[in-house]
C-alpha cells in the first residue's frame, strides 16, 4: 500500500486520499511546471508562458493567487526552499512554440519573511552558461543548490552566498539523447539520505549518486518512463511525475516500479510535471502539478475519476472540420501543394521533426520510420533479432502499403485544423 495521494492536473491541483480529485484549475491552457510546499502546506506554483508565480492554499476553495510575473522571462521552471520561508527559482525564455533560449536564464530569491507578508523578490544572478536549468534541490546543511541543466546534461552546484558555481556531475547518463530524441536530459532532482536522485527525461531513466562523495558514475535505479520532477517518501520510495506517460510512477529502493495513477492512454493526470509531498500533518499527501499535456496531446477535465464535458472549443472545431466533405479533388497532391516546410521547425512532443522535402508518400513514411526506429535503438540499445527485419519493412512493407497513394490519379485531401493552433 502506498501513502494517500494528492495531485494536480492540467493546471489544476488534484488531491486524493481514497480517490483523486482536482483542487483547482488556473486556466485550460496553463502549463504549471513545478511547485514548492511551504511550512503551512500552501503551495508555490511556477508557470511557463507566461513566467508566473502563484500561491495556492489547497485547504480552501479559493483559486490560486498570482503573486508575481517575471516580465523579463517567458518561463519559470524549478523552485525550492533553502532557508525558512526563503525560496529560490529559475526564470528564463522557453516556449513550446519558439523553443528554448540558452543563456537567457537567471536565479531569483523569493523571501516570504515575515511569513504572512507578500514576498520580496530579487534577482541573485544571471546564468549565462546554462542551457536549460530545470529541477532545483537544496543541499542539506549547506548554503547551496543543485540545479539540473536539461540542455547541457549537467548538475550544477550553486552557492547562494558567494555566487559561485561548479559542475557537480556530468556525463552520458545526464545528456539528452541523440536526435531524433527529446532535447531534454537530466531533469528532476531530489535528495534522500546520502543520495541525490535524478531523472533523465529523454533517456527515460532514473538514477542516484552520493552527493557528498567523489563518485562520478551514477547508479541506474529504473527506466522506461519520461521522468520529470520527483519526490521521495519516508520509506525511500521515489514518486515520479512521468510527463509523457500521463502517469505517477512509484519506484522502490529495489528498482521495482508501479504506476499508481493515470496511464499512457488516459487523461486522469495529463502531463504531470512535478510531485511534492506535504509537510507536517500532511506528509502523506502528494501534490502533483501538470502541463495539461499541452506538449503531448489533447486534454480534458477530470474530477473524481469522471470526465467532464470540458473539451476546449478548438478541439471540438477540429473534430467538426475533419468530418466536413472535401471541397475539391486534386489530381496529384504533390503537384498541387508544396509540402516542403524547410525553415519551419516542428515537433512531436519534444522531438524535433525532419522537414526535408519528400516527393512521394513512400519517401515520407520511410524517413519517419527510420527516425522512429533509430530513436528506439538509442533508448533501448540495438537488438539483432528485432533489427533484422527492418530493411524488409523499409523496402517491402512501406512500399506495398503506401505506393498506391503515389500512383493514384486522384487524392481527396483534408486539412485538419489542429496542431499549430493547439501549440503541440
Amino acid at each position: 500500500m502506498y501513502p494517500p495521494l494528492a495531485y494536480q492536473n492540467k493546471p489544476h491541483l488534484y488531491r486524493f486520499r481514497a480517490k483523486s480529485y482536482i483542487n483547482s484549475q488556473i486556466h485550460s491552457r496553463a502549463w504549471i511546471e513545478n511547485l514548492a510546499v511551504r511550512s503551512d502546506n500552501q503551495l508555490l506554483l511556477t508557470q511557463i508562458n507566461p513566467a508566473n508565480l502563484y500561491l495556492f492554499n489547497p485547504a480552501k476553495p479559493d483559486p490560486p493567487t498570482l503573486i508575481h510575473t517575471f516580465s523579463s522571462a517567458s518561463a519559470l521552471t524549478g523552485i525550492v526552499e533553502l532557508y525558512p520561508n526563503i525560496f529560490y527559482a529559475v526564470a528564463g525564455n522557453y516556449s513550446i512554440t519558439t523553443g528554448n533560449t540558452p543563456g537567457s536564464y537567471s536565479l531569483w530569491k523569493i523571501d516570504f519573511n515575515p511569513p504572512e507578508s507578500l514576498p520580496t523578490i530579487s534577482k541573485i544572478t544571471d546564468l549565462p552558461e546554462a542551457g536549460l536549468p530545470n529541477g532545483v534541490v537544496a543541499i542539506p546543511n549547506e548554503n547551496a543548490l543543485f540545479i539540473a541543466d536539461s540542455a547541457n546534461g549537467t548538475i550544477i552546484r550553486f552557492d547562494v552566498l558567494t555566487g559561485t558555481s561548479s559542475v557537480f556531475l556530468s556525463g552520458t547518463d545526464l545528456d539528452p539523447p541523440l536526435p531524433p530524441g527529446s532535447p531534454l536530459g537530466v531533469d528532476g532532482l531530489s535528495i534522500h539520505g546520502k543520495y541525490v536522485y535524478f531523472t533523465d527525461f529523454g533517456e527515460e531513466t532514473l538514477y542516484r549518486i552520493p552527493f557528498a562523495s567523489n563518485a562520478t558514475l551514477p547508479e541506474q535505479i529504473s527506466s522506461g518512463f519520461y521522468g520529470d520532477d520527483l519526490d521521495i517518501d519516508e520509506k525511500g520510495s521515489i514518486w515520479v511525475a512521468a510527463n509523457f506517460n500521463n502517469e505517477i510512477v512509484v519506484v522502490d529502493q529495489n528498482g521495482e516500479k508501479t504506476t499508481v495513477l493515470g496511464g499512457q492512454d488516459q487523461l486522469t493526470v495529463a502531463g504531470p510535471t512535478s510531485a511534492r509531498f506535504g509537510r507536517g500533518s500532511q506528509d502523506k499527501i502528494l501534490f502533483v502539478v501538470t502541463c495539461g499535456a499541452l506538449v503531448y496531446h489533447g486534454y480534458e477535465l477530470i474530477r473524481a475519476g469522471v470526465r467532464l464535458p470540458s473539451t476546449p472549443a478548438s478541439i471540438r472545431i477540429n473534430a467538426a472540420m475533419a468530418m466536413l466533405p472535401p471541397r475539391r479533388v486534386v489530381p496529384n497532391l504533390f503537384e498541387e501543394v508544396d509540402i516542403n516546410v524547410k525553415g519551419m521547425q516542428t515537433h512531436m512532443g519534444f522531438t524535433a521533426q525532419d522537414n526535408a522535402w519528400c516527393g512521394t508518400w513512400e519517401e515520407f513514411f520511410h524517413q519517419g520510420m527510420v527516425r522512429m526506429l533509430a530513436r528506439e535503438q538509442v533508448i533501448h540499445s540495438p537488438h539483432a533479432e528485432l533489427d533484422a527485419p527492418v530493411e524488409q519493412l523499409y523496402d517491402k512493407v512501406i512500399l506495398g502499403l503506401i505506393r498506391s497513394l503515389t500512383l493514384l490519379k486522384f487524392i481527396i485531401p483534408a486539412l485538419i485544423y489542429g496542431d499549430l493552433k493547439l501549440l503541440h
